[in-house]
């Protein structure tokens, strides 16, 4: 009984110093500036503001892949968005 117990504890240990290294990996990347965190997962659905002089915008749905959420990471919040409420909202303040 007692070996059982013992062998649950340090296989417990061994994944919590797995996890622990993990961090620190993530710590490191963030202090290198490597870490970036994503605002959703890849293909989810985003709403995109487009916009043509003179024209109201119009909402497109896309599902984002990888390679649209890093190259859009910096558009977040100003003409691509995590819901349609959000979206629309963002046009009635530019309308104002």
């Amino acid at each position: 009984m007692d070996y059982e117990l013992a062998e649950k504890w340090m296989t417990k240990i061994a994944r919590l110093e797995s996890e622990i290294a993990q961090y620190k990996e993530f710590a490191k990347a963030k202090a290198d500036g490597r870490l970036v965190v994503l605002p959703c997962k890849p293909d989810t659905k985003v709403y995109r503001l487009w916009a043509v002089s003179g024209r109201k915008p119009v909402i497109d749905e896309y599902y984002a892949g990888l390679r649209f959420l890093v190259d859009h990471l910096d558009k977040f919040g100003k003409t691509v968005f995590l819901s349609r409420e959000t979206a629309e909202k963002a046009i009635a303040e530019v309308g104002e």
